[in-house]
């Protein structure tokens, strides 16, 4: 089994249990479905097991899963290659065994301190507890609304890829307005690459791209609006 077809039975599994069920009970229910593994391997190492729902924290939200995402960071998380990525996840076997990080659904109960979104509200965010399962845990913070033109499916695909293109501007190259960016690899299929596509506009940049057409490079140079 190739990590597509194991990532997509995993994101079906879930979809498949969500509807059979219609969540029914979940709110008072001690427990949930999940996509584990319990090992670092390749996709046959994912089960579809009963695991204990997250326990929401005084600055947590409970999210419903309605959508997760899955891109490379999962499946290096998965396979525990490179091993690097074992200093963060667990040295022998993964800490937390529900994989996924971006997650779009609607908020199922909010912890004592938090303000500003309630049960019921349609949010979009990442979890470190993991995403490919009926509900997921994270600070209030790692959540906003979602917008209203944009389906469950493609708030999902947003979060970890388009925090890491903002942060790289932002934070890092600490890109000011009227500056000119430049994003090799523009026309590309990577998350981050979309991101970095926009945000350059949308916060005020003129945009360079380099993009790779045939024997030559192409760049297109964008003004800002």
């Amino acid at each position: 089994m190739d990590k597509e077809t194991g990532m997509g039975l995993a994101l079906s599994l879930i979809d498949e249990d969500a509807s059979a069920a219609g969540f029914a009970g979940a709110t008072t229910a001690a427990t949930m479905m999940a996509i584990v593994h319990r090992r670092y391997g390749r996709p046959d190492v994912l089960e579809h097991t009963e695991v204990d729902k997250p326990v929401v924290g005084d600055d947590d939200v409970l999210v419903r899963v309605h959508a997760a995402a899955v891109h490379p960071g999962d499946y290096f998380i998965m396979t525990g290659v490179p091993t690097v990525v074992r200093l963060a996840f667990g040295l022998r076997r993964p800490r937390n065994g529900i994989r996924g990080m971006d997650v779009a659904g609607r908020v199922e109960a909010v912890g004592r301190s938090v303000q500003g979104l309630e049960p019921g509200d349609a949010v979009f965010g990442r979890s470190s507890t993991g995403t490919l399962a009926e509900y997921t845990r994270a600070p209030a913070d790692n959540f906003a609304p979602k917008p209203v033109n944009l389906s469950m499916e493609q708030a999902a695909a947003i979060p970890v890829s388009a925090f890491t293109a903002l942060q790289a501007l932002r934070e890092i190259a600490r890109v000011q307005p009227g500056q000119t960016v430049l994003v090799t690899g523009a026309s590309g299929g990577g998350h981050v690459r979309r991101a970095d596509r926009q945000s350059p506009r949308r916060r005020g940049h003129r945009r360079v791209q380099h993009s790779q057409h045939g024997p030559g490079p192409v760049a297109r140079c964008r003004p800002r609006r």
